[in-house]
């Protein structure tokens, strides 16, 4: 079993919709219930339009809070993992790596005014707090 400690950096973008951590298992599976931010398609307010509902989030992954930090237990197949948003947009690969038991990984949001706010998955350096 592999732990995954993210933490969610406090900021005003997106701060009060939770993200969701999800194995990248769970986007192969059903592809089209996510959006990159290249594929991203806007409606008229210039949102993300939502590709998935927000409540089968739940069933996939785990959510995470502005200023919030979670521990995750994954099963040892799981190679990479997601940040997503309830309209399925999603973060950058964070791969989990072969031999470690330990993850640590810091989610931003960026964007916001000319782009959708979306997240941005980051490891942490070994020995920072």
């Amino acid at each position: 079993m592999k732990t995954v400690i993210i933490t969610r950096k406090k900021q005003l973008a997106n701060a009060l919709l939770p993200y969701w951590i999800i194995p990248a298992q769970a986007v192969e599976q059903q592809p089209t219930h996510f959006q990159t931010l290249k594929q991203v398609r806007l409606d008229a307010t210039g949102h993300p339009r939502p590709t998935l509902n927000p409540e089968s989030l739940a069933e996939i992954g785990a959510p995470v809070r502005n200023g919030e930090t979670v521990t995750l237990t994954l099963p040892d197949g799981v190679r990479q993992i997601y940040a997503v948003t309830m309209d399925g947009l999603l973060s950058n690969p964070a791969a989990l790596t072969d031999g470690e038991t330990e993850y640590r990984f810091t989610v931003t949001t960026k964007g916001g005014f000319v782009r959708p706010p979306h997240p941005i998955l980051k490891a942490e350096q070994e020995g920072s707090a």
